[in-house]
């Protein structure tokens, strides 16, 4: 079926490419502009010849041009949601452009008022929607005005009120953008239309909290592909689009102050941009802006970990064999304070010259800097054994250790393009060179360990798993001995220097020919694209030993915590004194003889890795327009070249740095991505959408790398087991079914519903199993399902391919204003939009892995050769609600982000024992509020809250909503509110 499929779409292209082109005698061109009352331009005008049905849509100049019309008179008409639409005659000569230029006055029931009254550099929600009608495939469209409607920090929140997308938050913040439920690794981030390679070390998702929202003029979300699109992005293409000049120079400037409920810390932002056209019929344009913020954040985090037991009655048992665990009980946790201090900038920039509507030369981009410093104070508790005592469930024989650490990444993300446009005869040629890229890089990051000289012996503890939350309890003279800072000696100290550098080099070249089958009208698009992407990881992490007597009470650090979680539990959590790194630092130079240096290059080599990724492209794409249905066939072809170095350990011995090898590993391959869009326009406000494509998602770098760590594995131990890279892993592949059914309103809304499935093949995820590869070291002597310990049996964590997954959902959304109501009460409106969806992946077990029980006894992990799961990092329910008021001078938004639990990564048995079991995200329903009056003029006030309800975050292990379920992580943000201006220039 796809190779008929593939077939029919060759022979379709070749033969509308081959129909005759409009060269032919008896017809002219109509051209011009079309600009709102204030000479600002308007993009993504309708623009129709009424009794030939062909048109146009004008660009972000407010330019058009209709070529292929039959000489003689006419009727042109001109349309844009929120604007009085307009219709003139024209009368065009044979071989001659008639120029008609037009000027679209808005509705009286719009809001376009505040529009055209302030500086918003065409970032209307008019526009976005204009966009997203006329797209050829499945688009949607957040616009500046929108982002800067609510407190969205960064483009990764901001994305996050997109339908169909949502983000993983960390630190308080929205990060990676996930679009319909699957994994930020299967998105293509591009700045500006030029892809952003991975900011981690090894993943290839690309961290948005980088980048400040108030850079952006728009964010582009594309559902499904084109073959002029990247293929690799199984689940869409977020474009973060930098803000455009058009119209004549104006701009902003804005400040903001925030402060933050929990332990009552300040934050700050500003902002600006300006720029327009000049020179003669401004041909010239210029834009400069540039975003600061920062925050100084807290960040009150408890994780546990756990352990299994039997319990009959009131007494703990060895688990009987055959019978499982029936009791879970903390074993560990760790009590974690975090004192932020995110700072992050950017600029952007654009300069373009335009010649003429249809020739033009430009030079755009972005580039922003985070700063994600942080203290962290670590108060660890360790416990031995699971006892009743007094019938209280008590933890004995449990110990303490006590951390001070700063960190975080300074990292950075830019995308730079320049290129043109150019009409020669019938085709319109467009150019481009790019470059982008992100970095992250550590430099002497502490961490101090001390340990604690034995004030806790044992704790009771009180656990719900209904709704996640641990209580623990020390005694009283537990908790002075823990406060007390001489109890805790130092141990020694961490380093931490790092760096990840990600960078792309590319062109592209594309040629545009418009013609007409009869009286149809067609395009005829080819082009090619070529991508060097380059990516590495070093490291150089070594410690010291201390070997001398100070405590915690010679480095007391100023900050201090009352009540940590005291809104949990009053009294349940007692941290340790905070530590002073600069005064531990000062110790290591002061007296040096006081510690021994300990290096890390085995560890740190084995963790770097280099390569390379070369992606060549060549596209063919037709278009053509019969009656309503507007038809988009194309063939899309990539080649990659695939080449990788990393440090392999050779021998079960060779535990130095001098043993190890550089290991070179290269490959490439060949992919054809089909793709078919219909859009059936019901009337020009409606319309009817399938979309059929085919996308690629690449391997993570690190996998790729063929590294081979061996460092403390033993036989037998699944904890201690080898990390091996897989140079050969295939990239995974999906078939893409959409289907949409969208309707426009006047008053500038949208209600739209649809549903999608993919199909995806070589689902890739990490496996465990007994190695028995090349490496003679490590390879078995005897039967692992015996004795794994004596047979050499070594575990080994590999990504792998599998079989395949599916993903399949439905989406919503419903945007309207309600003006037909009286007075002030036309300002109410809502924007709602929600998505579901269900996946399926079919992930290989190793039926050889064994573990050993409580009773000393192998037990083989699996029964099955597969087990069934979600993709991890799917959200299967994702919904925004917002209320929304807009009448004269005021704008107001309350919005509601709604996250279902999702599996975060599998477990190593597939199991919901919490020791091996999946790791969930928490659901995560957080209340975010806008209130902006335009006082004079272009003078505006702004109040904004963020997180209003004090939303948690977290992770737990086991299955949500079964009362099995155990917190990993669970932290709080508390609530900010923020108060600004914003002056128009």
């Amino acid at each position: 079926m796809r190779l008929s499929f593939v077939r029919g779409s060759i022979a379709l292209a070749a033969v509308l490419a081959g129909a005759r082109l409009s060269a032919q005698t008896g017809t002219g061109a109509i051209a011009g502009v079309i600009n709102d009352p204030n000479h600002r331009p308007l993009s993504g005008v309708v623009v129709q010849v009424l009794d030939l049905r062909i048109g146009s849509y004008t660009s972000e100049d407010g330019t058009y041009r209709i070529d292929h019309v039959a000489a003689g008179a006419h009727r042109l008409i001109a349309r844009l949601p929120g604007f009085v639409s307009d219709t003139v005659p024209v009368t065009v000569a044979v071989d001659r452009t008639v120029t008609q230029d037009l000027v679209l006055k808005p509705t009286s029931i719009t809001l376009q008022t505040v529009t055209i009254t302030s500086p918003r550099l065409n970032e209307t929600k008019a526009a976005a929607l204009q966009e997203q009608k006329t797209a050829d495939n499945i688009v949607s469209v957040l616009s500046g005005d929108e982002i800067r409607s609510l407190p969205n920090a960064n483009a990764a929140e901001a994305a996050a009120r997109i339908p169909g997308v949502t983000s993983e938050r960390d630190e308080g913040e929205g990060k990676f953008v996930e679009i319909r439920g699957t994994p930020p690794w299967f998105q293509n981030v591009e700045i500006d239309g030029v892809h952003v390679p991975g900011t981690l070390n090894g993943d290839r998702s690309v961290k948005l909290d980088d980048v400040p929202s108030d850079l952006l003029g728009a964010i582009e979300v594309n559902k499904t592909m084109s073959a002029d699109q990247d293929a690799d992005a199984i689940g869409g293409t977020v474009n973060l689009v930098s803000k455009i000049p058009e119209g004549r120079p104006r701009g902003y400037v804005s400040a903001q102050y925030s402060y933050q409920g929990l332990e009552n810390n300040s934050q700050g932002q500003g902002g600006f941009t300006y720029g327009g056209r000049v020179g003669d019929a401004g041909k010239l344009g210029f834009l400069l802006g540039g975003s600061y913020d920062r925050t100084n954040r807290v960040i009150e985090d408890v994780e546990p970990s756990y352990t299994a037991d039997y319990i009959q009655g009131n007494n703990i048992t060895p688990i009987p064999n055959g019978s499982g665990y029936n009791h879970v009980y903390p074993s560990s946790w760790s009590e974690r304070e975090y004192n932020y201090y995110r700072t992050r900038y950017g600029v952007d920039g654009d300069l373009d010259y335009r010649f003429s509507p249809t020739s033009t030369v430009f030079l755009r981009g972005l580039w922003s800097a985070f700063f994600d410093q942080a203290n962290r104070w670590e108060t660890n508790v360790s416990a031995g054994n699971d006892a009743f005592v007094g019938g209280v469930p008590t933890v004995t024989g449990a110990n303490i250790s006590n951390s001070v650490t700063n960190r975080g990444p300074i990292e950075h993300t830019w995308g730079l393009n320049g290129g043109g446009k150019q009409q020669l005869g019938i085709m319109h040629i467009d150019y481009g060179v790019n470059y982008a890229g992100s970095s992250a890089t550590t430099h002497d990051h502490l961490e101090d360990d001390y340990s604690g000289n034995g004030p806790l012996s044992s704790f009771n503890y009180n656990y719900n798993a209904s709704n996640l939350v641990p209580r623990y309890f020390v005694n009283a003279q537990t908790q002075a001995a823990m406060v007390n800072p001489s109890n805790w000696g130092l141990t020694g100290i961490g380093s931490d220097n790092e760096a990840t550098d990600g960078q792309v080099f590319g062109g592209q070249l594309n040629d545009l020919i418009p013609y007409s089958i009869g009286n149809l009208p067609a395009t005829f698009k080819v082009g090619v694209k070529y991508t060097n992407e380059h990516k590495g990881y070093f490291s150089n992490q070594p410690g010291y030993n201390y070997t001398g007597s100070n405590t915690l009470a010679n480095y007391d650090g100023a900050y201090n915590v009352s009540n940590f979680y005291g809104h949990i539990c009053g009294g349940c959590y007692q941290l340790a004194p905070f530590g002073s790194i600069p005064g531990v630092e000062s110790s290591l130079h002061n007296d040096p003889g006081d510690f021994q240096f300990v290096p890390n290059l085995y560890n740190d080599r084995l963790a770097t890795f280099a390569g390379t990724e070369q992606v060549t492209a060549a596209y063919a794409m037709q278009t053509l327009d019969v009656g309503q249905m507007h038809i988009n066939v194309g063939l899309r072809a990539e080649n990659t070249e695939v080449g990788y170095a990393a440090w392999t350990a050779p021998g079960v011995n060779d535990t130095t740095a001098g043993s190890l090898v550089v290991s070179h590993r290269s490959h490439s391959y060949t992919d054809l991505f089909p793709s078919v869009s219909l859009r059936y326009a019901l009337d020009e406000n409606t319309n009817l959408r399938a979309v059929f494509s085919r996308g690629i998602a690449r391997p993570n770098y690190s996998d790729l790398a063929p590294s081979f760590n061996a460092v403390g594995a033993q036989p037998g131990l699944r904890s201690n087991g080898l990390s091996i890279g897989n140079p050969s892993l295939q990239p995974e592949k999906a078939w893409n079914y959409d289907l949409l059914a969208e309707h426009y309103f006047p008053s500038v809304g949208v209600i739209s519903g649809g549903a999608f499935y993919k199909d995806i093949s070589d689902f890739m995820f990490q496996r465990t199993f007994f190695y028995n590869g090349i490496n003679t070291a490590y390879t078995p002597t005897g039967s692992c399902a015996t004795n794994p310990v004596l047979n050499n049996c070594f575990y080994a964590s590999q990504t792998q391919n599998g079989p395949s997954a599916h993903l399949w959902g439905v989406e919503a959304d419903y945007t309207q204003h309600l003006t037909f109501l009286p007075g002030a009460l036309k300002g109410i409106g809502f924007d709602v939009n929600w998505t579901h969806v269900e996946s399926r992946a079919t992930v290989p077990l190793d039926t050889t892995v064994v573990y050993t029980d409580q009773n000393g006894n192998n037990v083989h992990a699996y029964t099955q050769a597969f087990r069934h799961s979600p993709i991890p990092r799917q959200f299967p329910n994702i919904f925004n609600v917002s209320m929304l008021y807009d009448y004269s001078t005021i704008s107001a938004r309350m919005s509601g982000q709604y996250t279902s639990a999702s599996i975060y990564q599998y477990g190593s048995d597939g199991t919901s024992n919490p020791a091996s079991g999946d790791q969930w995200n928490y659901v995560h329903w957080q209340i975010d509020g806008s209130v902006v009056w335009t006082v004079y003029g272009a003078t505006a006030l702004q109040a904004q809250v963020l997180n209003l309800n004090n939303a948690v975050f977290g992770f737990f292990t086991g299955l949500p909503g079964n009362g099995h379920s155990w917190n990993n992580q669970r932290e709080y943000y508390g609530t900010t509110w923020y108060f600004g201006v914003r002056q128009g220039l």
